[in-house]
């Protein structure tokens, strides 16, 4: 009985003032009734700050009569006033999660649509690459970087280049096709000479 008249007194008291869960969930789909907990479903499970409101709210709300008043050291709280606070700091908690839901649901398309997009922006690379040749400057009003062509080395440089290649093979002992040729040879005239010499000893 006492918790109905503490609702009803607040039903009054937020339609008089215009304050309360209404006014504290501004820009919200989601209304809570007067002297209630805002009846949205939280981003994450209430924590910090927004459960202790919650809390001591509900405390106000079950505990304290309509009609009483509270010492402090800021001077008297009437129950009425203390529960229009409580919801008006919770009422931004459920406006953060109307405004995250939202969010979420006006990402969902980019992220469906991500594949998609980067192989339609390859396709017109591609075709932009065909129409003006991969090194044409073009490409930079697409926002593409054209392809640098190679400058060719000079004599010095490929002779450097080849020397620091035969100084690789000769590190790691690996052959050219010529070599490896020669190696074969090498070695069928060594089996030949082998298996020839042991007939001769079983001869």
């Amino acid at each position: 009985m006492e918790a109905t008249q503490v609702a009803q007194t607040e039903v009054g008291q937020n339609q008089a003032t215009g304050t309360g869960a209404s006014s504290g969930t501004a820009g919200s789909n989601t209304v809570a009734a007067a002297g209630t907990v805002p009846a949205s479903a939280p981003v994450a499970a209430p924590r910090g700050y927004r459960l202790k409101l919650q809390q001591m709210l509900q405390g106000w709300q079950g505990a304290i009569p309509s009609d009483s008043t509270v010492v402090s050291s800021a001077g008297n709280l009437t129950q009425a006033a203390v529960v229009a606070r409580l919801q008006t700091y919770l009422g931004a908690f459920t406006a953060l999660d109307a405004a995250d839901t939202a969010y979420k649901q006006a990402r969902m398309p980019v992220e469906q649509q991500s594949s998609e997009v980067g192989q339609y922006l390859a396709l017109l690379k591609t075709a932009l690459g065909n129409a003006f040749g991969t090194n044409s400057p073009k490409l930079e009003q697409f926002g593409l970087k054209p392809k640098k062509a190679r400058t060719p080395l000079s004599s010095e440089k490929l002779a450097i280049r080849a020397a620091k290649a035969r100084a690789t093979r000769k590190l790691r002992g690996t052959t050219g096709p010529a070599q490896k040729a020669v190696i074969g040879v090498n070695y069928s005239c060594r089996s030949t000479t082998t298996i020839l010499a042991g007939r001769d000893q079983v001869g």
